[in-house]
């Protein structure tokens, strides 16, 4: 069998850290806030316990594991209520203005001058 993570760690010289638990929005501690780690760190779950691949980040590589899942106080939830409402909000009109780009793109014809300034 392989050998286990820590023994690994330690072989190239890295250490293994843990964060407390962490909301979608929230940076992650000695990471900061990438997108991406929180996209995989949120896939997660006890039947999937590991990343299928480490997350590159700005300061390296990361490699993630599910520790546990903690349900969200209601009160914060309310606390936030319009910042989660705003920031779905600014993600629907992003896709509603690149879906209606894109079909002017593709209906368009694009026809390019060699020499547009004598126009």
């Amino acid at each position: 069998a392989g050998v286990g993570f820590e023994q690994a760690a330690k072989k190239i010289g890295v250490s293994r850290r843990t964060s407390d638990f962490i909301k979608r929005s929230d940076p992650i501690a000695d990471l900061g806030s990438e997108p991406e780690i929180n996209r995989v760190a949120f896939d997660l779950s006890e039947g999937q316990p590991l990343a299928a691949d480490p997350v590159q980040t700005a300061k390296g590589y990361c490699v993630l594991r599910f520790a546990g899942q903690k349900e969200p106080a209601m009160e914060g939830f309310e606390a936030e209520r319009s910042q989660i409402k705003e920031r779905l909000l600014q993600q629907k009109q992003l896709k509603i203005w690149e879906s209606w780009m894109s079909q002017l793109r593709n209906s368009s014809q694009i026809e390019r001058k060699k020499d547009f300034s004598r126009i």
